[in-house]
């Protein structure tokens, strides 16, 4: 059963691991085309901007020039020939002329007889600009023209001046808005007026409205907005030209990542098939960290250490075994083997050495197994340890479930067991959790050993979580300690229990059983001398 969820989950993230780089590579490919396209429609606009400025700054030269003429009779012939003259000497007015009423009464073309009917205004502008954006002339038979006037003077010129840039795309939206109101002064095709709520009083805008990626410019001389959209097919085919760029990367990506999962796969489950085939060969023993009393220099303790050697030799780290086990829920299997060579050690090395602990650590998963209170009073009963003999190590992270943690504490003190809290300040617990909790010992974590006489900002640390113990009555018991300036700072501290480097590095059952004998009898012989 964990064997198939365990593959549907690989398979599960393999299709991910395929499908998703893909997708982000299409998505990818779409933001950037759409970037692209926004970026396109932006310059567009701007393009229609520079001309609609350049035909609004003629219309009102041309506008200034015949004020500035003060011309008694609009149409004389001087007027006609100024006109003729700014009509010439410009680049889109194709004639300029005097409208009087609804009628233009002449032009730089000449004088109209009793005038040519233009009709109303389209749109009249605050500075008093009348527009009208359709007119057909006679002189011009065949299409219409537009004639923008101020004060009479007009200036006539195509229908769509301002538009007319140079562009392939297809279907694209070209027109020009008068600000203050959603009139359109020119357009081609159906310019939405809702467009420009959009521009705001930012100075440009673009986004994705729809069939179309729309670009807004707005001007900074005359109150005009120009604006483009282009349909968005382009942006279809420049997502189309992404994705062929994008998609074999992905694809790539995808296999690279699958490679790596199988990898991970086969090596994880490569490694759990061999611990269970370890626990079954008896390929795990054990070594001890001796436990040093700091005030007298005798090893009073050990902590037991699984280790893991192969039939072929190879060592294998706890740091590796260790996770994969939990992962595989083959920890609780790998305590109990311990506990079953702590036994055998106790029988066959520390049988005689009734002041001398030993500690075991447990897991998360153990604290949760209703068996390790059984299998610990097994130990007891097996070995004839003494009261305060055997202390069993937690780390914080295996006291999470604070209820459950302490019912186990409770059933695990009754056997007159010790409780100590390993790798305190590295886990998840708080002070005010740890005050309902009944635990014996704190183990001062290296991390923190090692900073002692040290300038690192943690360097602190070890002298309050020292006090903090004390105000508990807790027993510390210093982790890692490898200089004789930490043993001293400890000592001086208070702390009477150490482990580390400085003292010994974790040994085989039957040498520390060896070390411990000689130190008796050389405590032996320095007793008979006094």
């Amino acid at each position: 059963m964990h064997k198939r969820l365990a593959f549907s989950v690989i398979v599960l993230i393999a299709v991910i691991a395929v499908v998703g780089p893909i997708f982000a590579a299409l998505s990818l490919a779409r933001s950037r085309g759409l970037e692209s396209q926004q970026a396109q429609a932006l310059q567009l606009a701007n393009n229609v901007l520079v001309r609609a400025d350049s035909v609004a700054k003629q219309f009102f030269d041309m506008h200034d020039a015949l004020i500035k003429a003060q011309a008694d009779n609009p149409c004389s012939e001087a007027n006609i020939d100024l006109m003729r003259q700014l009509a010439f000497s410009s680049s889109y007015l194709r004639a300029v002329g005097f409208v009087a009423g609804n009628s233009l009464v002449c032009s730089s073309l000449g004088i109209a007889g009793n005038g040519l009917a233009i009709g109303e205004p389209d749109i009249t502008t605050p500075r008093g600009v009348s527009i009208r954006k359709a007119v057909r002339l006679p002189i011009a038979a065949g299409f219409d023209v537009r004639i923008s006037e101020k004060d009479g003077y007009a200036a006539i010129m195509a229908r769509d001046v301002a538009l007319d840039i140079d562009t392939h795309t297809t279907g694209m939206l070209k027109g020009v808005f008068y600000l203050g109101s959603t009139e359109l002064v020119t357009s081609s095709g159906a310019i939405n007026p809702a467009w420009l709520e959009r521009l705001g009083s930012a100075p440009s805008a673009s986004f994705l409205d729809g069939d179309y990626v729309v670009g807004m410019r707005r001007s900074s001389h005359y109150n005009l907005v120009a604006v483009v959209a282009t349909p968005v097919v382009y942006l279809t085919r420049n997502v189309r030209k992404l994705a062929l760029v994008m998609v074999p990367l992905g694809a790539v990506t995808a296999l690279l990542l699958i490679t790596v999962l199988v990898w991970i796969a086969r090596h994880q489950t490569t490694i759990q098939t061999m611990i269970r085939t370890a626990l079954k060969r008896h390929e795990f023993h054990l070594v001890y960290q001796p436990v040093v009393d700091l005030r007298t220099g005798r090893w009073v303790g050990a902590e037991a250490l699984i280790r893991w050697r192969r039939i072929n030799g190879e060592m294998i780290p706890p740091d590796v075994f260790i996770p994969q086990a939990e992962r595989a829920g083959l920890i609780t299997q790998i305590t109990e083997r311990v506990l079953e060579l702590v036994a055998y050690d106790i029988n066959h090395h520390f049988k005689a050495f009734k002041d001398f602990h030993i500690a075991i650590n447990l897991s998360a998963a153990d604290f949760g197994s209703d068996r390790i209170v059984g299998q610990l009073y097994h130990l007891l009963r097996t070995t004839g340890l003494a009261p305060g003999q055997l202390i069993i190590e937690a780390t914080e992270r295996g006291l999470i479930n604070a209820e459950e943690s302490r019912r186990m504490i409770k059933d695990i003190r009754s056997l007159d067991i010790g409780v100590a809290i390993d790798d305190f300040g590295t886990g998840y617990s708080s002070l005010s959790y740890l005050t309902t909790l009944e635990l014996d010992y704190l183990k001062i974590d290296k991390s923190f050993t090692d900073t002692i006489g040290k300038d690192a900002a943690a360097s602190h640390v070890p002298a309050h979580i020292i006090a903090m113990a004390r105000s508990l009555k807790l027993q510390c018991v210093a982790e890692g300690v490898e200089t004789a300036e930490q043993a001293e700072f400890l000592r001086t501290h208070g702390v009477r229990l150490a482990q580390g480097w400085l003292f010994s590095r974790a040994i085989p059952p039957a040498e520390l059983a060896q070390k411990l004998r000689s130190m008796k009898s050389v405590i032996r012989k320095m007793e008979d001398l006094v």
